[in-house]
């Protein structure tokens, strides 16, 4: 129709969509860095829990490292296949429901599936940025977009020292790996 403006490439809505694009994937990447990084301060009550020896506890580090991998380029063409909302919402999906499984088990074998698992899903997170700012970010925002996006790897870093160090050592560090999983599964929801 003559006279109709598209409101999806109105200045206003693009501005507005790109300032919650932006902060969604700052938040994701945040949790998703937060997750990755409180095994870090749970190490010693994690050797402690299931009676390790520092090589076998560098073996759930490495593991993490082989489900990034493992879905990294995956992840890429299921992407273009199915599109950003989906993949990035199944991964957020599995990386909460892994760390449920970290909290819960008992078993050192389960523990160590659990991190490949987590992995998988936080595997997802970088590529789905990427993507996200491919579709649906101005080419003249791309830059800045994912520079604020990537803010969330120091800030968990930052921040994961005192509030993780605290949280495990105030509630376990298991209840620490469920209270994130709590939290991004909420972050899943909105």
């Amino acid at each position: 129709m003559e006279g109709v403006r598209d409101i999806s490439t109105s200045p206003l809505r693009i501005a507005r969509r790109a300032k919650a694009i932006t902060l969604l994937a700052l938040v994701l990447c945040l949790v998703n860095y937060l997750d990755r990084v409180v095994i870090s301060f749970a190490i010693e009550p994690i050797k402690h829990d299931f009676g390790l020896t520092n090589t076998s506890f560098g073996l759930a580090i490495s593991l993490f490292a082989l489900g990034a991998l493992a879905v990294n380029g995956l992840s890429g063409l299921l992407l273009d296949r199915f599109g950003v909302r989906l993949i990035w919402t199944i991964g957020l999906v599995i990386w909460s429901l892994a760390m449920i499984g970290l909290g819960l088990t008992e078993v050192w074998v389960f523990f160590l599936i659990m991190r490949v698992v987590l992995g998988i899903g936080e595997g997802v997170n970088f590529p789905a940025m990427n993507r996200s700012v491919a579709d649906w970010m101005p080419p003249r925002l791309a830059g800045r977009t994912v520079g604020v996006m990537l803010l969330g790897v120091p800030a968990a870093l930052l921040l994961g020292g005192p509030i993780l160090a605290n949280l495990i050592e105030d509630i376990d560090w298991r209840n620490a790996f469920l209270v994130l999983a709590i939290g991004s599964g909420l972050i899943g929801v909105a």
